[in-house]
This record gives structure tokens, sequence and C-alpha cells, in this order.
């Protein structure tokens, strides 16, 4: 949602008052659920703030991945498929072999994801799958030739990107923002268990 139309939606919603009643000029105030019972996230046992962050999250992680299509479609790769470029390169440097179950737990997101997503740039001669030297029955994921310089590509596109997405931001903002963002991840799973 722009932030013109969030700006209009908040102005059509009706005043919360100090005591979380929601008051409207039409009649008389009507208690209003609370979205959250963490007491510590409530201002003057008003969740309004609490609305507004969430609010905000989700059109940041809306605005992330209109971000990742911009540069799929400068590209002519998918979101999906940068990001897996991008998990391959980053974990490349970091362990001797590189297979779905990494790229899954790095990217937050499920193998048969991984694997289909996989198979689609083995197709487009970007990514190779060898069979891991320590474990047969694994395949170690590498980036070919051709998958490094659509990265030497897609690089200078994301750096852009990143410099107007974090500029201002400092080392210990973004710490405390990855923390945060890990804290949701992580416990995000049993949310949606508790929804069943």
């Amino acid at each position: 949602m722009g932030i013109m139309r969030r700006a209009a939606v908040k102005a059509e919603r009706p005043a919360a008052s100090d005591d979380g009643k929601e008051t409207d000029k039409a009649g008389p105030a009507e208690p209003r659920e609370l979205t959250i019972g963490v007491e510590a996230l409530l201002v003057a046992g008003n969740d309004a703030a609490f609305r507004d962050f969430v609010a905000d999250l989700f059109a940041a992680a809306s605005g992330m991945l209109a971000v990742r299509r911009g540069l799929g479609k400068a590209t002519g790769l998918t979101g999906s498929e940068i990001a897996m470029l991008l998990a391959i390169r980053r974990l490349s440097g970091e362990t001797a072999s590189v297979g779905v179950r990494a790229i899954a737990e790095h990217l937050h997101v499920a193998g048969p994801h991984v694997t289909a997503e996989i198979g689609k740039l083995v197709e487009a001669g970007m990514v190779e799958k060898r069979t891991d030297k320590s474990d047969n029955r694994a395949v170690d994921i590498r980036l070919t030739t051709e998958g490094r310089q659509a990265l030497r590509r897609l690089t200078p596109m994301v750096r852009a990107a990143n410099d107007v997405l974090f500029s201002g931001m400092s080392e210990t903002e973004m710490a405390h923002v990855h923390r945060f963002l890990r804290r949701i991840v992580a416990t995000s799973a049993e949310a949606v268990r508790r929804l069943d």
C-alpha cells in the first residue's frame, strides 16, 4: 500500500481514546479488541502504535519484494532465482559443499522450493550440480561461469538499490534490526501453528 493510501486509511480510522475505546463522531465509544497481549507493546492500554508498526513491517517486506522483482525484471531473472544465485555465492565462501539444505536454511524457505529453483538455474546454465565428495547421496551446487557473469552484472544494481534502502543506517541500528528480524523468523512458524 502506498504512503498516500496508508495515510488515507489512517485518517478514516476512528480515533482511540486513552482507555482503549474507539471514538467516533457518529456515536459513543466502543471497546476495541486488542491485537496484541504483550503489555510492553501497549501504549496506555492501546494497541494503535503496535498496529501501525505491523502495517509498516508488512509495507517494508512488500517494498523489499518489489525491489527484488525490479532487479529480476532488469536482469531477466526471477526474484527467487536472484536469491538462489546470491545465496550460492555467499555460502560458497563459507563451506566446502553447498547443498539444498544449506541454501534453504540461509534463505528460510522450504527445501522443495530450492530444488525447483536450482533445477531452473541448471537448465539456464547458471549453476551446476556435482556429487558431494563427502556424501554420494548429496549434491554440491556451484555457480557456472555464466552464473558468475550474471552476478557480476547484477551486483552494481543490487548495490544501488541497497544504497537507497539503507542510507543513513548505522551498524548498530542494522544489528538491532537484524536481531529483531531473526526473532520474527524463528517465531513465525509457531505463530502459524497456533492459527491451525
